[in-house]
């Protein structure tokens, strides 16, 4: 992982094996970020993205286990009981025009992904909402 900051920007690279929410959680704490949103794309061949249920109340995974470009990954940097906490989605498309995209649980690079972390002033926290069951944004 090679980053830089500019301003109140990270701008992050991600090599071959490095996952991108160990990533992105290891940079938030680093950086001290508590609040942000970030923009991505890059390929990979082993990600798990998930859909919630809302009447079940928990969340249906989906393994790719194929080569895929990233082509939307974007999601909300806040914190969770001190720690970084991310809520991100991504979509990739494999060669044949099969596309799969949902709840990011893990996504592992094979060549390259570039990732913009947008760091915003303040904090965010999270909480569990008890009628939906999921954790959502505690101003």
């Amino acid at each position: 992982m090679i980053y830089r900051t500019m301003g109140d920007t990270v701008v992050v690279r991600l090599q071959p094996g490095e996952e991108i929410l160990d990533s992105i959680k290891a940079i938030a704490a680093k950086e001290h970020i508590t609040a942000g949103y970030i923009n991505g794309l890059g390929a990979s061949d082993d990600f798990d993205v998930c859909v919630y249920d809302l009447k079940e109340k928990k969340y249906f995974p989906v393994h790719v286990g194929v080569q895929s470009e990233i082509t939307s990954l974007f999601g909300i940097v806040s914190k969770k009981d001190g720690s970084p906490f991310l809520h991100v989605h991504m979509q990739a498309m494999s060669k044949d025009g099969t596309a799969a995209g949902g709840h990011l649980q893990r996504c592992v690079i094979n060549a390259t992904a570039e990732i913009v972390i947008h760091v915003l002033p303040g904090e965010i926290g999270r909480m569990v909402d008890p009628a939906t069951g999921l954790t959502v944004l505690d101003f």
